[in-house]
């Protein structure tokens, strides 16, 4: 304890001394300072205030533990909710953290902003983050986020290198009449594949031991995966710009073209004795696959201060190439709904008391490879904007009839060949979401899927038609008693009559105890504390690296494992820092830290974090 209250100390002392001689010329709490919205919602939501969240509550909770062991590696999510994704065609789920549309933001800011974020720890564990953003005079506004990160990892042949990229670009011309917005995005995974460890389960001695001395599967295999893609939105205004005009009419033009290519290597073959069958190559594996996909759509705009309504068409042409050429086309028609309303006080002040928001979205594949898929969404939010007790409220509805992306249908490799004709997989499902202040929030989500899809225990698809049933509840909570002392819990239920087909433990909790203050005149900001989280014992999945797929299996089930956390979390504006120890107790709490069969959550190990704000 005291070498760490020296190090805090050396760290206060060192940011003190560089603001004293090199201090920023500008700092704004100005919350209107960046304007953002979400590129899933551009066409019909403004611009909103997004002033950079400047707490350091979860701040050593910026990058999520790993269940195959390693930053950068493919990762499963055992906490079961609605994510509804655009219809259209799909080669296969992406397994890692890279940015996607749903990450990529347009901005609006008053003059320049960048945040730059450095982590560093045990296993050469090395972790950058760029945001940086600014508005030119004539409205332009760039937006480039990067994150590049790497490890060895604790176990054998675990390296990753992972770099994600996205530029955002839009502008409209002084007159309104046309305007547009881009993106540019990249990723790169590349990792080696070591197949989990011999036996899949550690001895009480291991625990203990360095992980690099245990045996694996896959001595020399390796994983590359690349996208890049890019979009250009222009529109139009039909109408001369009126800021008393009450309806607004639009023609927009979309286009994305989009490349994805996924490589396997495995030049041992022979001597791994780790796949089922081999079909084309008896001594070497390289399988890849090549998606080419090409999106252009035309829309018609209406929009008004609080109302929006869009009709457009969308035409999709994809090209694959895995053991041969296939074009796949896709003809969809789409149409969305927004709708605002606000109820305002009766005094003389008129503040915003409610706000209603709902929007309807709807999809339908009329022709192509996907042909007569369709999704129907719709989501309400109720906001209570009282100064006291602010509460949110939210509903959504999800109904779709989707067909298996080709990795389900069609695939071809050197250790896995199948063409099936599954039906299409129907959702109907339900979320719902309640919050109080920053204290309280709870949410609810039911759906029941029929013709589920998923992988048996030698990791080949299978369709099961009886529908399953699938409800998961959270709670959780966060509060601050005696001025200092700070405790929060979120606790998740599960359960689903599809057991043998799906994988979710019933329970899982997240706990954490924690001291803050502000010290040295109120200029440090600082929290130290514990967080623990398990999940109930469940059977885990396996996972495959020739396909990126997890897979079931039935043999092995989790044991009642406390990750825990030691974290000291702090902030001398414009930065923030943190100090974590990971898996604290490892070697003390049991030795069941597995959460996908044959590999292991992160060891002991300890990480130390920047993050550097910058207005100009």
């Amino acid at each position: 304890m005291y070498k760490l209250f020296k190090i805090i100390i050396l760290i206060f002392c060192f940011f003190k001394t560089y603001n004293c001689a090199y201090a920023q010329t500008f700092y704004t709490t100005n919350k209107n300072y960046i304007n953002t919205v979400s590129f899933t919602k551009s066409n019909f939501k403004d611009f909103k205030s997004s002033y950079p969240d400047t707490s350091i509550n979860n701040i050593n909770q910026q990058i999520p533990i790993n269940y195959l062991g390693n930053l950068g590696l493919p990762n499963v999510n055992y906490l079961w909710q609605i994510k509804p994704q655009a219809i259209g065609f799909k080669v296969t789920d992406n397994p890692y953290q890279n940015f996607t549309e749903t990450d990529i933001k347009y901005y609006q800011t008053k003059g320049p902003y960048a945040q730059l974020t450095g982590i560093a720890g045990t296993k050469v564990y090395q972790y950058f983050d760029l945001l940086f953003t600014n508005t030119f005079k004539n409205k332009l506004n760039v937006a480039v986020a990067f994150k590049r990160y790497t490890s060895t990892g604790f176990y054998r042949r675990q390296q990753s290198y992972t770099n994600n990229f996205y530029l955002s670009l839009n502008h409209e011309t002084k007159n309104k009449r046309f305007g547009w917005m881009a993106y540019a995005i990249a990723n790169t995974n590349n990792n080696q594949e070591n197949g989990g460890i011999v036996n899949d389960t550690l001895s009480e001695k291991q625990v203990k031991l360095n992980k690099e001395v245990i045996l694996v599967n896959l001595i020399s295999a390796k994983r590359k995966n690349n996208d890049v893609g890019f979009y250009f939105n222009p529109y139009f205004r039909l109408n001369k710009y009126d800021s008393l005009k009450p309806i607004n009419s639009y023609i927009n033009f979309k286009t994305k073209i989009y490349n994805n290519i996924l490589k396997y290597t495995d030049d041992n073959l022979t001597n791994n004795n780790y796949y089922y069958v081999t079909y084309f190559d008896t001594l070497k594996t390289k399988d890849s696959t090549n998606l080419i996909q090409l999106q252009n759509s035309i829309s018609y705009d209406l929009k008004s201060k609080n109302n929006y309504f869009n009709i457009g068409y969308k035409h999709e042409y994809n090209r694959v190439y895995q053991y041969f050429d296939t074009i796949y086309l896709n003809h969809i028609a789409y149409s969305n709904f927004y709708y605002k309303n606000v109820f305002y006080s009766k005094d003389s002040v008129k503040e915003e008391k409610y706000t209603l928001t709902n929007h309807i979205g709807l999809s339908y594949n009329l022709l192509g490879y996907n042909k007569n898929d369709y999704q129907l969404i719709n989501e309400l939010a109720f906001n209570i904007n009282s100064k006291k007790l602010p509460q949110q409220l939210g509903l959504t509805v999800l109904t779709e009839n989707r067909k298996p992306n080709l990795l389900q249908q069609t695939w071809y490799s050197n250790h896995f060949n199948w063409n099936n004709n599954y039906l299409a997989v129907k959702t109907n499902a339900v979320q719902f979401n309640y919050q109080l202040k920053q204290t309280l929030f709870s949410s609810i989500n039911y759906a029941n899927i029929s013709n589920l899809i998923y992988f048996d225990n030698i990791a080949i698809p299978r369709q099961i038609i009886t529908p399953i049933n699938v409800f998961s509840a959270k709670f959780g909570f966060k509060t601050v008693f005696l001025k200092h002392l700070g405790l929060s819990a979120q606790y998740t239920y599960q359960t689903t009559d599809g057991n043998n087909y799906l994988y979710l433990p019933n329970h899982y909790l997240q706990g954490k105890l924690f001291y803050e203050g502000f010290l040295a005149h109120k200029n440090l900001w600082l929290q130290i504390g514990a967080q623990v989280q398990t999940y109930s014992n469940f059977y885990s999945y396996d996972y495959m690296p020739v396909t990126q797929v997890f897979y079931l299996q039935d043999q092995k089930q989790t044991g009642q494992y406390w990750f825990t956390e030691l974290f000291l979390n702090a902030r001398i504006r414009p930065v923030n820092f943190f100090i974590r120890v990971e898996n604290a107790l490892q070697g003390f709490s049991g030795k069941n830290y597995s959460l996908v069969n044959g590999y292991y959550q992160p060891d002991r190990a300890f990480r130390f974090g920047v993050t550097w704000q910058f207005f100009d």
